[in-house]
């Protein structure tokens, strides 16, 4: 797994294990039709409440059954709560896996979401942080804004084929600066994102003021792009930080 050898590249002390979705690696802790349930009643269905799911129909329990069976199909549309996600997961984690030297992150295609106090609306996010922490490549395609022209060019017509046409002029020009579902940049984007998760939890900061830094909260695709990829490492004093953790 490259994000597993990435992160052992930098922290050569500590182990690293890649393992599948958690709904394979961890097959028969669970019930798959009450996980399924569950997973459908943590659906958003109001992001200016953040109301969830609490009845889900049964159309909605085998949607998400079937995409516990099979986690490689896609599931675009769909919102969740991701500290509910986040305990979900959890659940599912044994005990002698649950101690304080081990950290979960799970990579996920599920769009997540979550209302903080301070907030009028839900927000996707891109990653969840805690133990497991949960990183979702659709949100790093979602959350973060796109350029003006991307949403001009919905503003302007209906038509999806008119909107592609705009976009596609856009790309065309030199202006894309944006991720897309599939995008083969999302993982070296996943593993930015993973040493965030590293960073909260073993040395309690994960956010940095630094535009270039792999630990900036980007809220524009066009600051992820640049501290994902076009800088694609920690600042100077993250660096120093992550060296301690080889001590």
């Amino acid at each position: 797994m490259e994000i597993a050898e990435f992160l052992k590249s930098h922290l050569p002390s500590i182990e690293v294990e890649g393992r599948e979705d958690p709904f394979v690696h961890y097959r028969g802790r669970y019930h798959p039709e009450s996980l399924a349930r569950r997973l459908a009643s943590i659906r958003i269905v109001d992001v200016v409440s953040g109301r969830l799911n609490h009845d889900p129909l049964m159309p909605e329990v085998e949607y998400e059954l079937r995409r516990v069976l099979d986690p490689s199909l896609k599931c675009h549309g769909v919102l969740y709560d991701g500290y509910e996600l986040m305990a979900l997961i959890a659940d599912l984690i044994p005990v002698e896996e649950r101690t304080r030297g081990t950290l979960h992150v799970v990579f996920t295609g599920r769009l997540v979401g979550t209302k903080e106090l301070v907030e009028d609306r839900v927000h996707a996010r891109v990653v969840i942080l805690g133990n497991p922490s949960i990183v979702s490549t659709t949100g790093a395609v979602e959350a973060p804004a796109r350029p003006r022209e991307y949403y001009l060019a919905s503003l302007l017509s209906r038509n999806p084929l008119v909107q592609q046409v705009r976009v596609s002029a856009w790309r065309a020009s030199g202006g894309w600066v944006w991720l897309e579902h599939d995008d083969p940049r999302l993982t070296e984007v996943m593993k930015g994102y993973a040493l965030h998760a590293l960073f909260y939890y073993f040395l309690g900061e994960a956010f940095c003021e630094n535009p270039d830094c792999r630990l900036y909260n980007a809220h524009y695709q066009s600051e992820l792009i640049r501290s994902q990829l076009l800088s694609g490492k920690p600042c100077e004093r993250h660096e120093g930080m992550l060296r301690t953790l080889l001590r």
